[in-house]
């Protein structure tokens, strides 16, 4: 865990190891499954660098929504709530999603994988978009190979 401007990051990356050990697997990024680590209680998630709150989650935005897709079997189950856990509103809104818009025929997998949409953070900080099942419960993965 060598950085440029880093000196001496053994300690840090031991202590990291030794976090990381008591944390859920996954076969992907960093090998730790965040999601479930925060929905086990692990870990507790700031929603800002000084920890303060700043609003509630609406009720009505606290059950996954589903997001039909041209193919039923490819339709998105999507959680503002899991995504709060560790976000804002603005985020997301109005800069990735205008919620003002209605329609989503820009909204392609395409769009996803080239960092638009989802793929803003899902391609490069949050779960790889190659695991199909996290998103479209009724579909296969693909093979990886």
């Amino acid at each position: 865990m060598r950085r440029c401007h880093m000196q001496n990051t053994d300690d840090l990356q031991k202590r990291f190891e030794t976090f990381a050990a008591k944390l859920p697997v996954a076969n992907f990024g960093n090998g730790i499954d965040w999601e479930k680590a925060r929905q086990e209680g692990l870990i507790t998630p700031l929603s800002s660098l000084q920890g303060a709150v700043t609003m509630q989650l609406p009720d009505k935005l606290k059950k996954p929504m589903k997001l039909g897709t041209t193919s039923p079997r490819s339709d998105v189950i999507f959680s503002h709530e899991e995504h709060f856990a560790e976000l804002d509103c603005s985020s997301c809104h109005p800069d990735l999603f205008n919620i003002q818009k209605k329609g989503t025929q820009a909204f392609t997998m395409d769009s996803n994988i080239f960092g638009n949409f989802c793929g803003a953070c899902h391609m490069l900080v949050a779960f790889p978009m190659n695991d199909c099942r996290r998103c479209h419960p009724q579909m296969r993965n693909r093979s990886r190979f």
